[in-house]
């Protein structure tokens, strides 16, 4: 270590010391002082109970008012302020919940006017008196209620949604369904994520005979599943349906294969349809088609129950032999195998190209470097010049020659005994099949009768915000109420992102406008494919005609 060093060591050391000594006398000069500031704590809690009481977070809190909440939480802020050491605001900034979603933010003073669909089997703007029709889950772990507002921001002015306003909770709530639902309908809804979708779901359930919507939970059977589901690498948007077996009683699930991904826009609302004609089914994400197919065919497992199955009960024997080949037992090494003979060697009919020069380095110190005026020896040692490559060994090489290497034609490697047919090989296990006592023959797919809408989701994002659900009795009757109200946010959503990008883009002076036109009128004159050469001579012979 040099001098200079151990100098900047012993330095630091002496400072630590020095800034110790004061540390620890203040903090037994600032007891008596602790104590105080805790008796005064102490009496300002036990008369501010009530409001503290006031300005607790209520996640049960079904009406929205969490604004008052938050002016509760401000006050108590500001009683921080107050406080001349600064701990404390730290300490209740850590304890203090995330802050909720938006709930009525631009655009909620507007009035709007949802349009109507007729013949639906259901339909939900959450423009009038929501609550009535929808009921929050009573189940233990459903801690998140939802709240109905614009949101964000209303592309609409007025146009609300039901929103979720906290991260990290379950949510559950429910609509019943009272009109009768045929096998050619329409689901379809609107849904925004103000804050984005990085880990959660926002995909709709619809149980079948269900009517006690106030226990509606995860357990609660269903006849699809429909809307996007996200978290990490995981992204799609589901189709699930269920079918029940008529001989087991059974209810299967059956996934759609291959499902799209859910789209990563933010706050600007996605349109899911999914429209279904008997066996036929057609999804669209934001009006386009992204998967068709039949549910006879498209979803594993098939609704189709195969005749026979594996038998349950049924083992693979314990000296049931898989392998196929074996090494061959008899095989043994060759006596002239050389195991240890390299696998390269070096190339002794190499010669050492002339004019190499053994003596030069193949680096040197850079002659054009200087040392910088900063550099102090004492504290930053003796200055050296960096190394770089000699210039004399560009052409031929530099240093002491040696013969290049080359593969060894008696290297052999590893001796390993041949592979030969394995006597004792019986093939791959499986086991035996036998009559499935669930089998029957599926003459159509009949999706199980829907009695209710539900959310049923537990997700890490806020700001998830649901609008415009129906059932729609047809294809075009779900695409008309879409071009009422999907349509005219997003070509509002379009004439913005235009605006901004308008405003983003410099603008032109008069002077640069006549010099381009200038340009484009001395290249006007070059034909589509035609080359350099003759476009630059036409320019030529244009400027000596002029």
């Amino acid at each position: 270590m040099r001098r200079s060093e151990w100098r900047s060591l012993l330095a630091m050391l002496l400072g630590l010391i020095l800034l110790t000594a004061p540390m620890i006398r203040l903090s037994k000069a600032e007891e008596a002082e602790v104590d105080e500031d805790e008796e005064k704590s102490e009496e300002e809690e036990m008369s501010g109970e009530e409001d503290e009481d006031e300005g607790d977070w209520d996640d049960d809190d079904d009406d929205g008012n969490d604004d008052d909440d938050d002016d509760d939480d401000d006050d108590d802020d500001d009683d921080d302020d107050d406080d001349e050491d600064g701990d404390d605001d730290d300490d209740n900034e850590d304890k203090k919940p995330d802050e909720p979603a938006v709930i009525d933010g631009e655009g909620s003073e507007g009035v709007y006017e949802a349009p109507e669909l007729e013949g639906a089997h259901f339909l939900e703007t959450f423009q009038g008196d929501w609550a009535k029709k929808w009921v929050h889950s009573e189940g233990s772990k459903y801690s998140g209620k939802f709240q109905v507002g614009v949101g964000k921001k209303a592309l609409l002015p007025g146009d609300k949604g039901l929103i979720v306003p906290n991260k990290a909770k379950h949510y559950g709530i429910s609509a019943a369904v009272e009109s009768p639902i045929g096998n050619t309908f329409s689901i379809q809804y609107e849904v925004r994520f103000d804050e984005g979708l990085n880990c959660g779901g926002a995909y709709l359930k619809f149980p079948t005979a269900f009517t006690d919507l106030k226990n509606f939970d995860n357990d609660v059977k269903y006849s699809i599943m429909f809307g996007p589901d996200k978290c990490g690498s995981t992204s799609k948007v589901h189709f699930i349906f269920q079918s029940k077996n008529p001989i087991s009683g059974e209810l299967v699930e059956h996934h759609l294969k291959s499902p799209p991904p859910v789209p990563s826009h933010k706050s600007i609302p996605q349109l899911f349809t999914l429209n279904v004609d008997g066996d036929d089914f057609e999804l669209f994400i934001n009006g386009e088609s992204r998967k068709k197919g039949k549910l006879s065919e498209d979803f594993e497992p098939p609704v189709q129950p195969t005749k026979e199955i594996d038998d349950p009960e049924d083992k693979k024997p314990d000296d049931w032999v898989e392998n196929a080949k074996i090494a061959d037992p008899d095989a043994k090494k060759p006596d002239d195998w050389d195991e240890d003979a390299p696998p390269k060697i070096e190339d002794m009919e190499a010669v050492k190209p002339e004019g190499w020069l053994d003596d030069e380095p193949d680096m040197i110190p850079d002659p054009s470097s200087e040392k910088p005026e900063t550099w102090d020896d004492e504290e930053d040692g003796e200055w050296e010049r960096p190394m770089v490559s000699n210039p004399k060994c560009e052409k031929v090489g530099c240093g002491e020659w040696k013969r290049p290497m080359k593969r060894n034609p008696a290297f052999k490697g590893k001796w390993k005994a041949p592979m030969i047919d394995n006597p004792e090989y019986k093939g791959k296990w499986a086991p035996r099949k036998i009559d499935n006592p669930g089998y029957y023959e599926v003459e159509s797919v009949k999706l199980l009768h829907i009695s209710a809408v539900g959310i049923e989701i537990w997700t890490m994002d806020q700001g998830i915000v649901f609008d415009n659900i129906i059932i729609a009795p047809s294809a075009a009757a779900a695409k008309e109420f879409a071009d009422a109200t999907y349509a005219k946010k997003k070509d509002i959503s379009n004439e913005g992102k235009k605006d901004k990008k308008t405003k983003e883009t410099p603008s032109t002076s008069p002077e640069e406008e006549d010099s381009d036109s200038e340009d484009a009128s001395d290249t006007g004159s070059c034909k589509a494919g035609e080359s350099d050469s003759k476009c630059q001579a036409k320019a030529k012979e244009a400027d000596a005609a002029s």
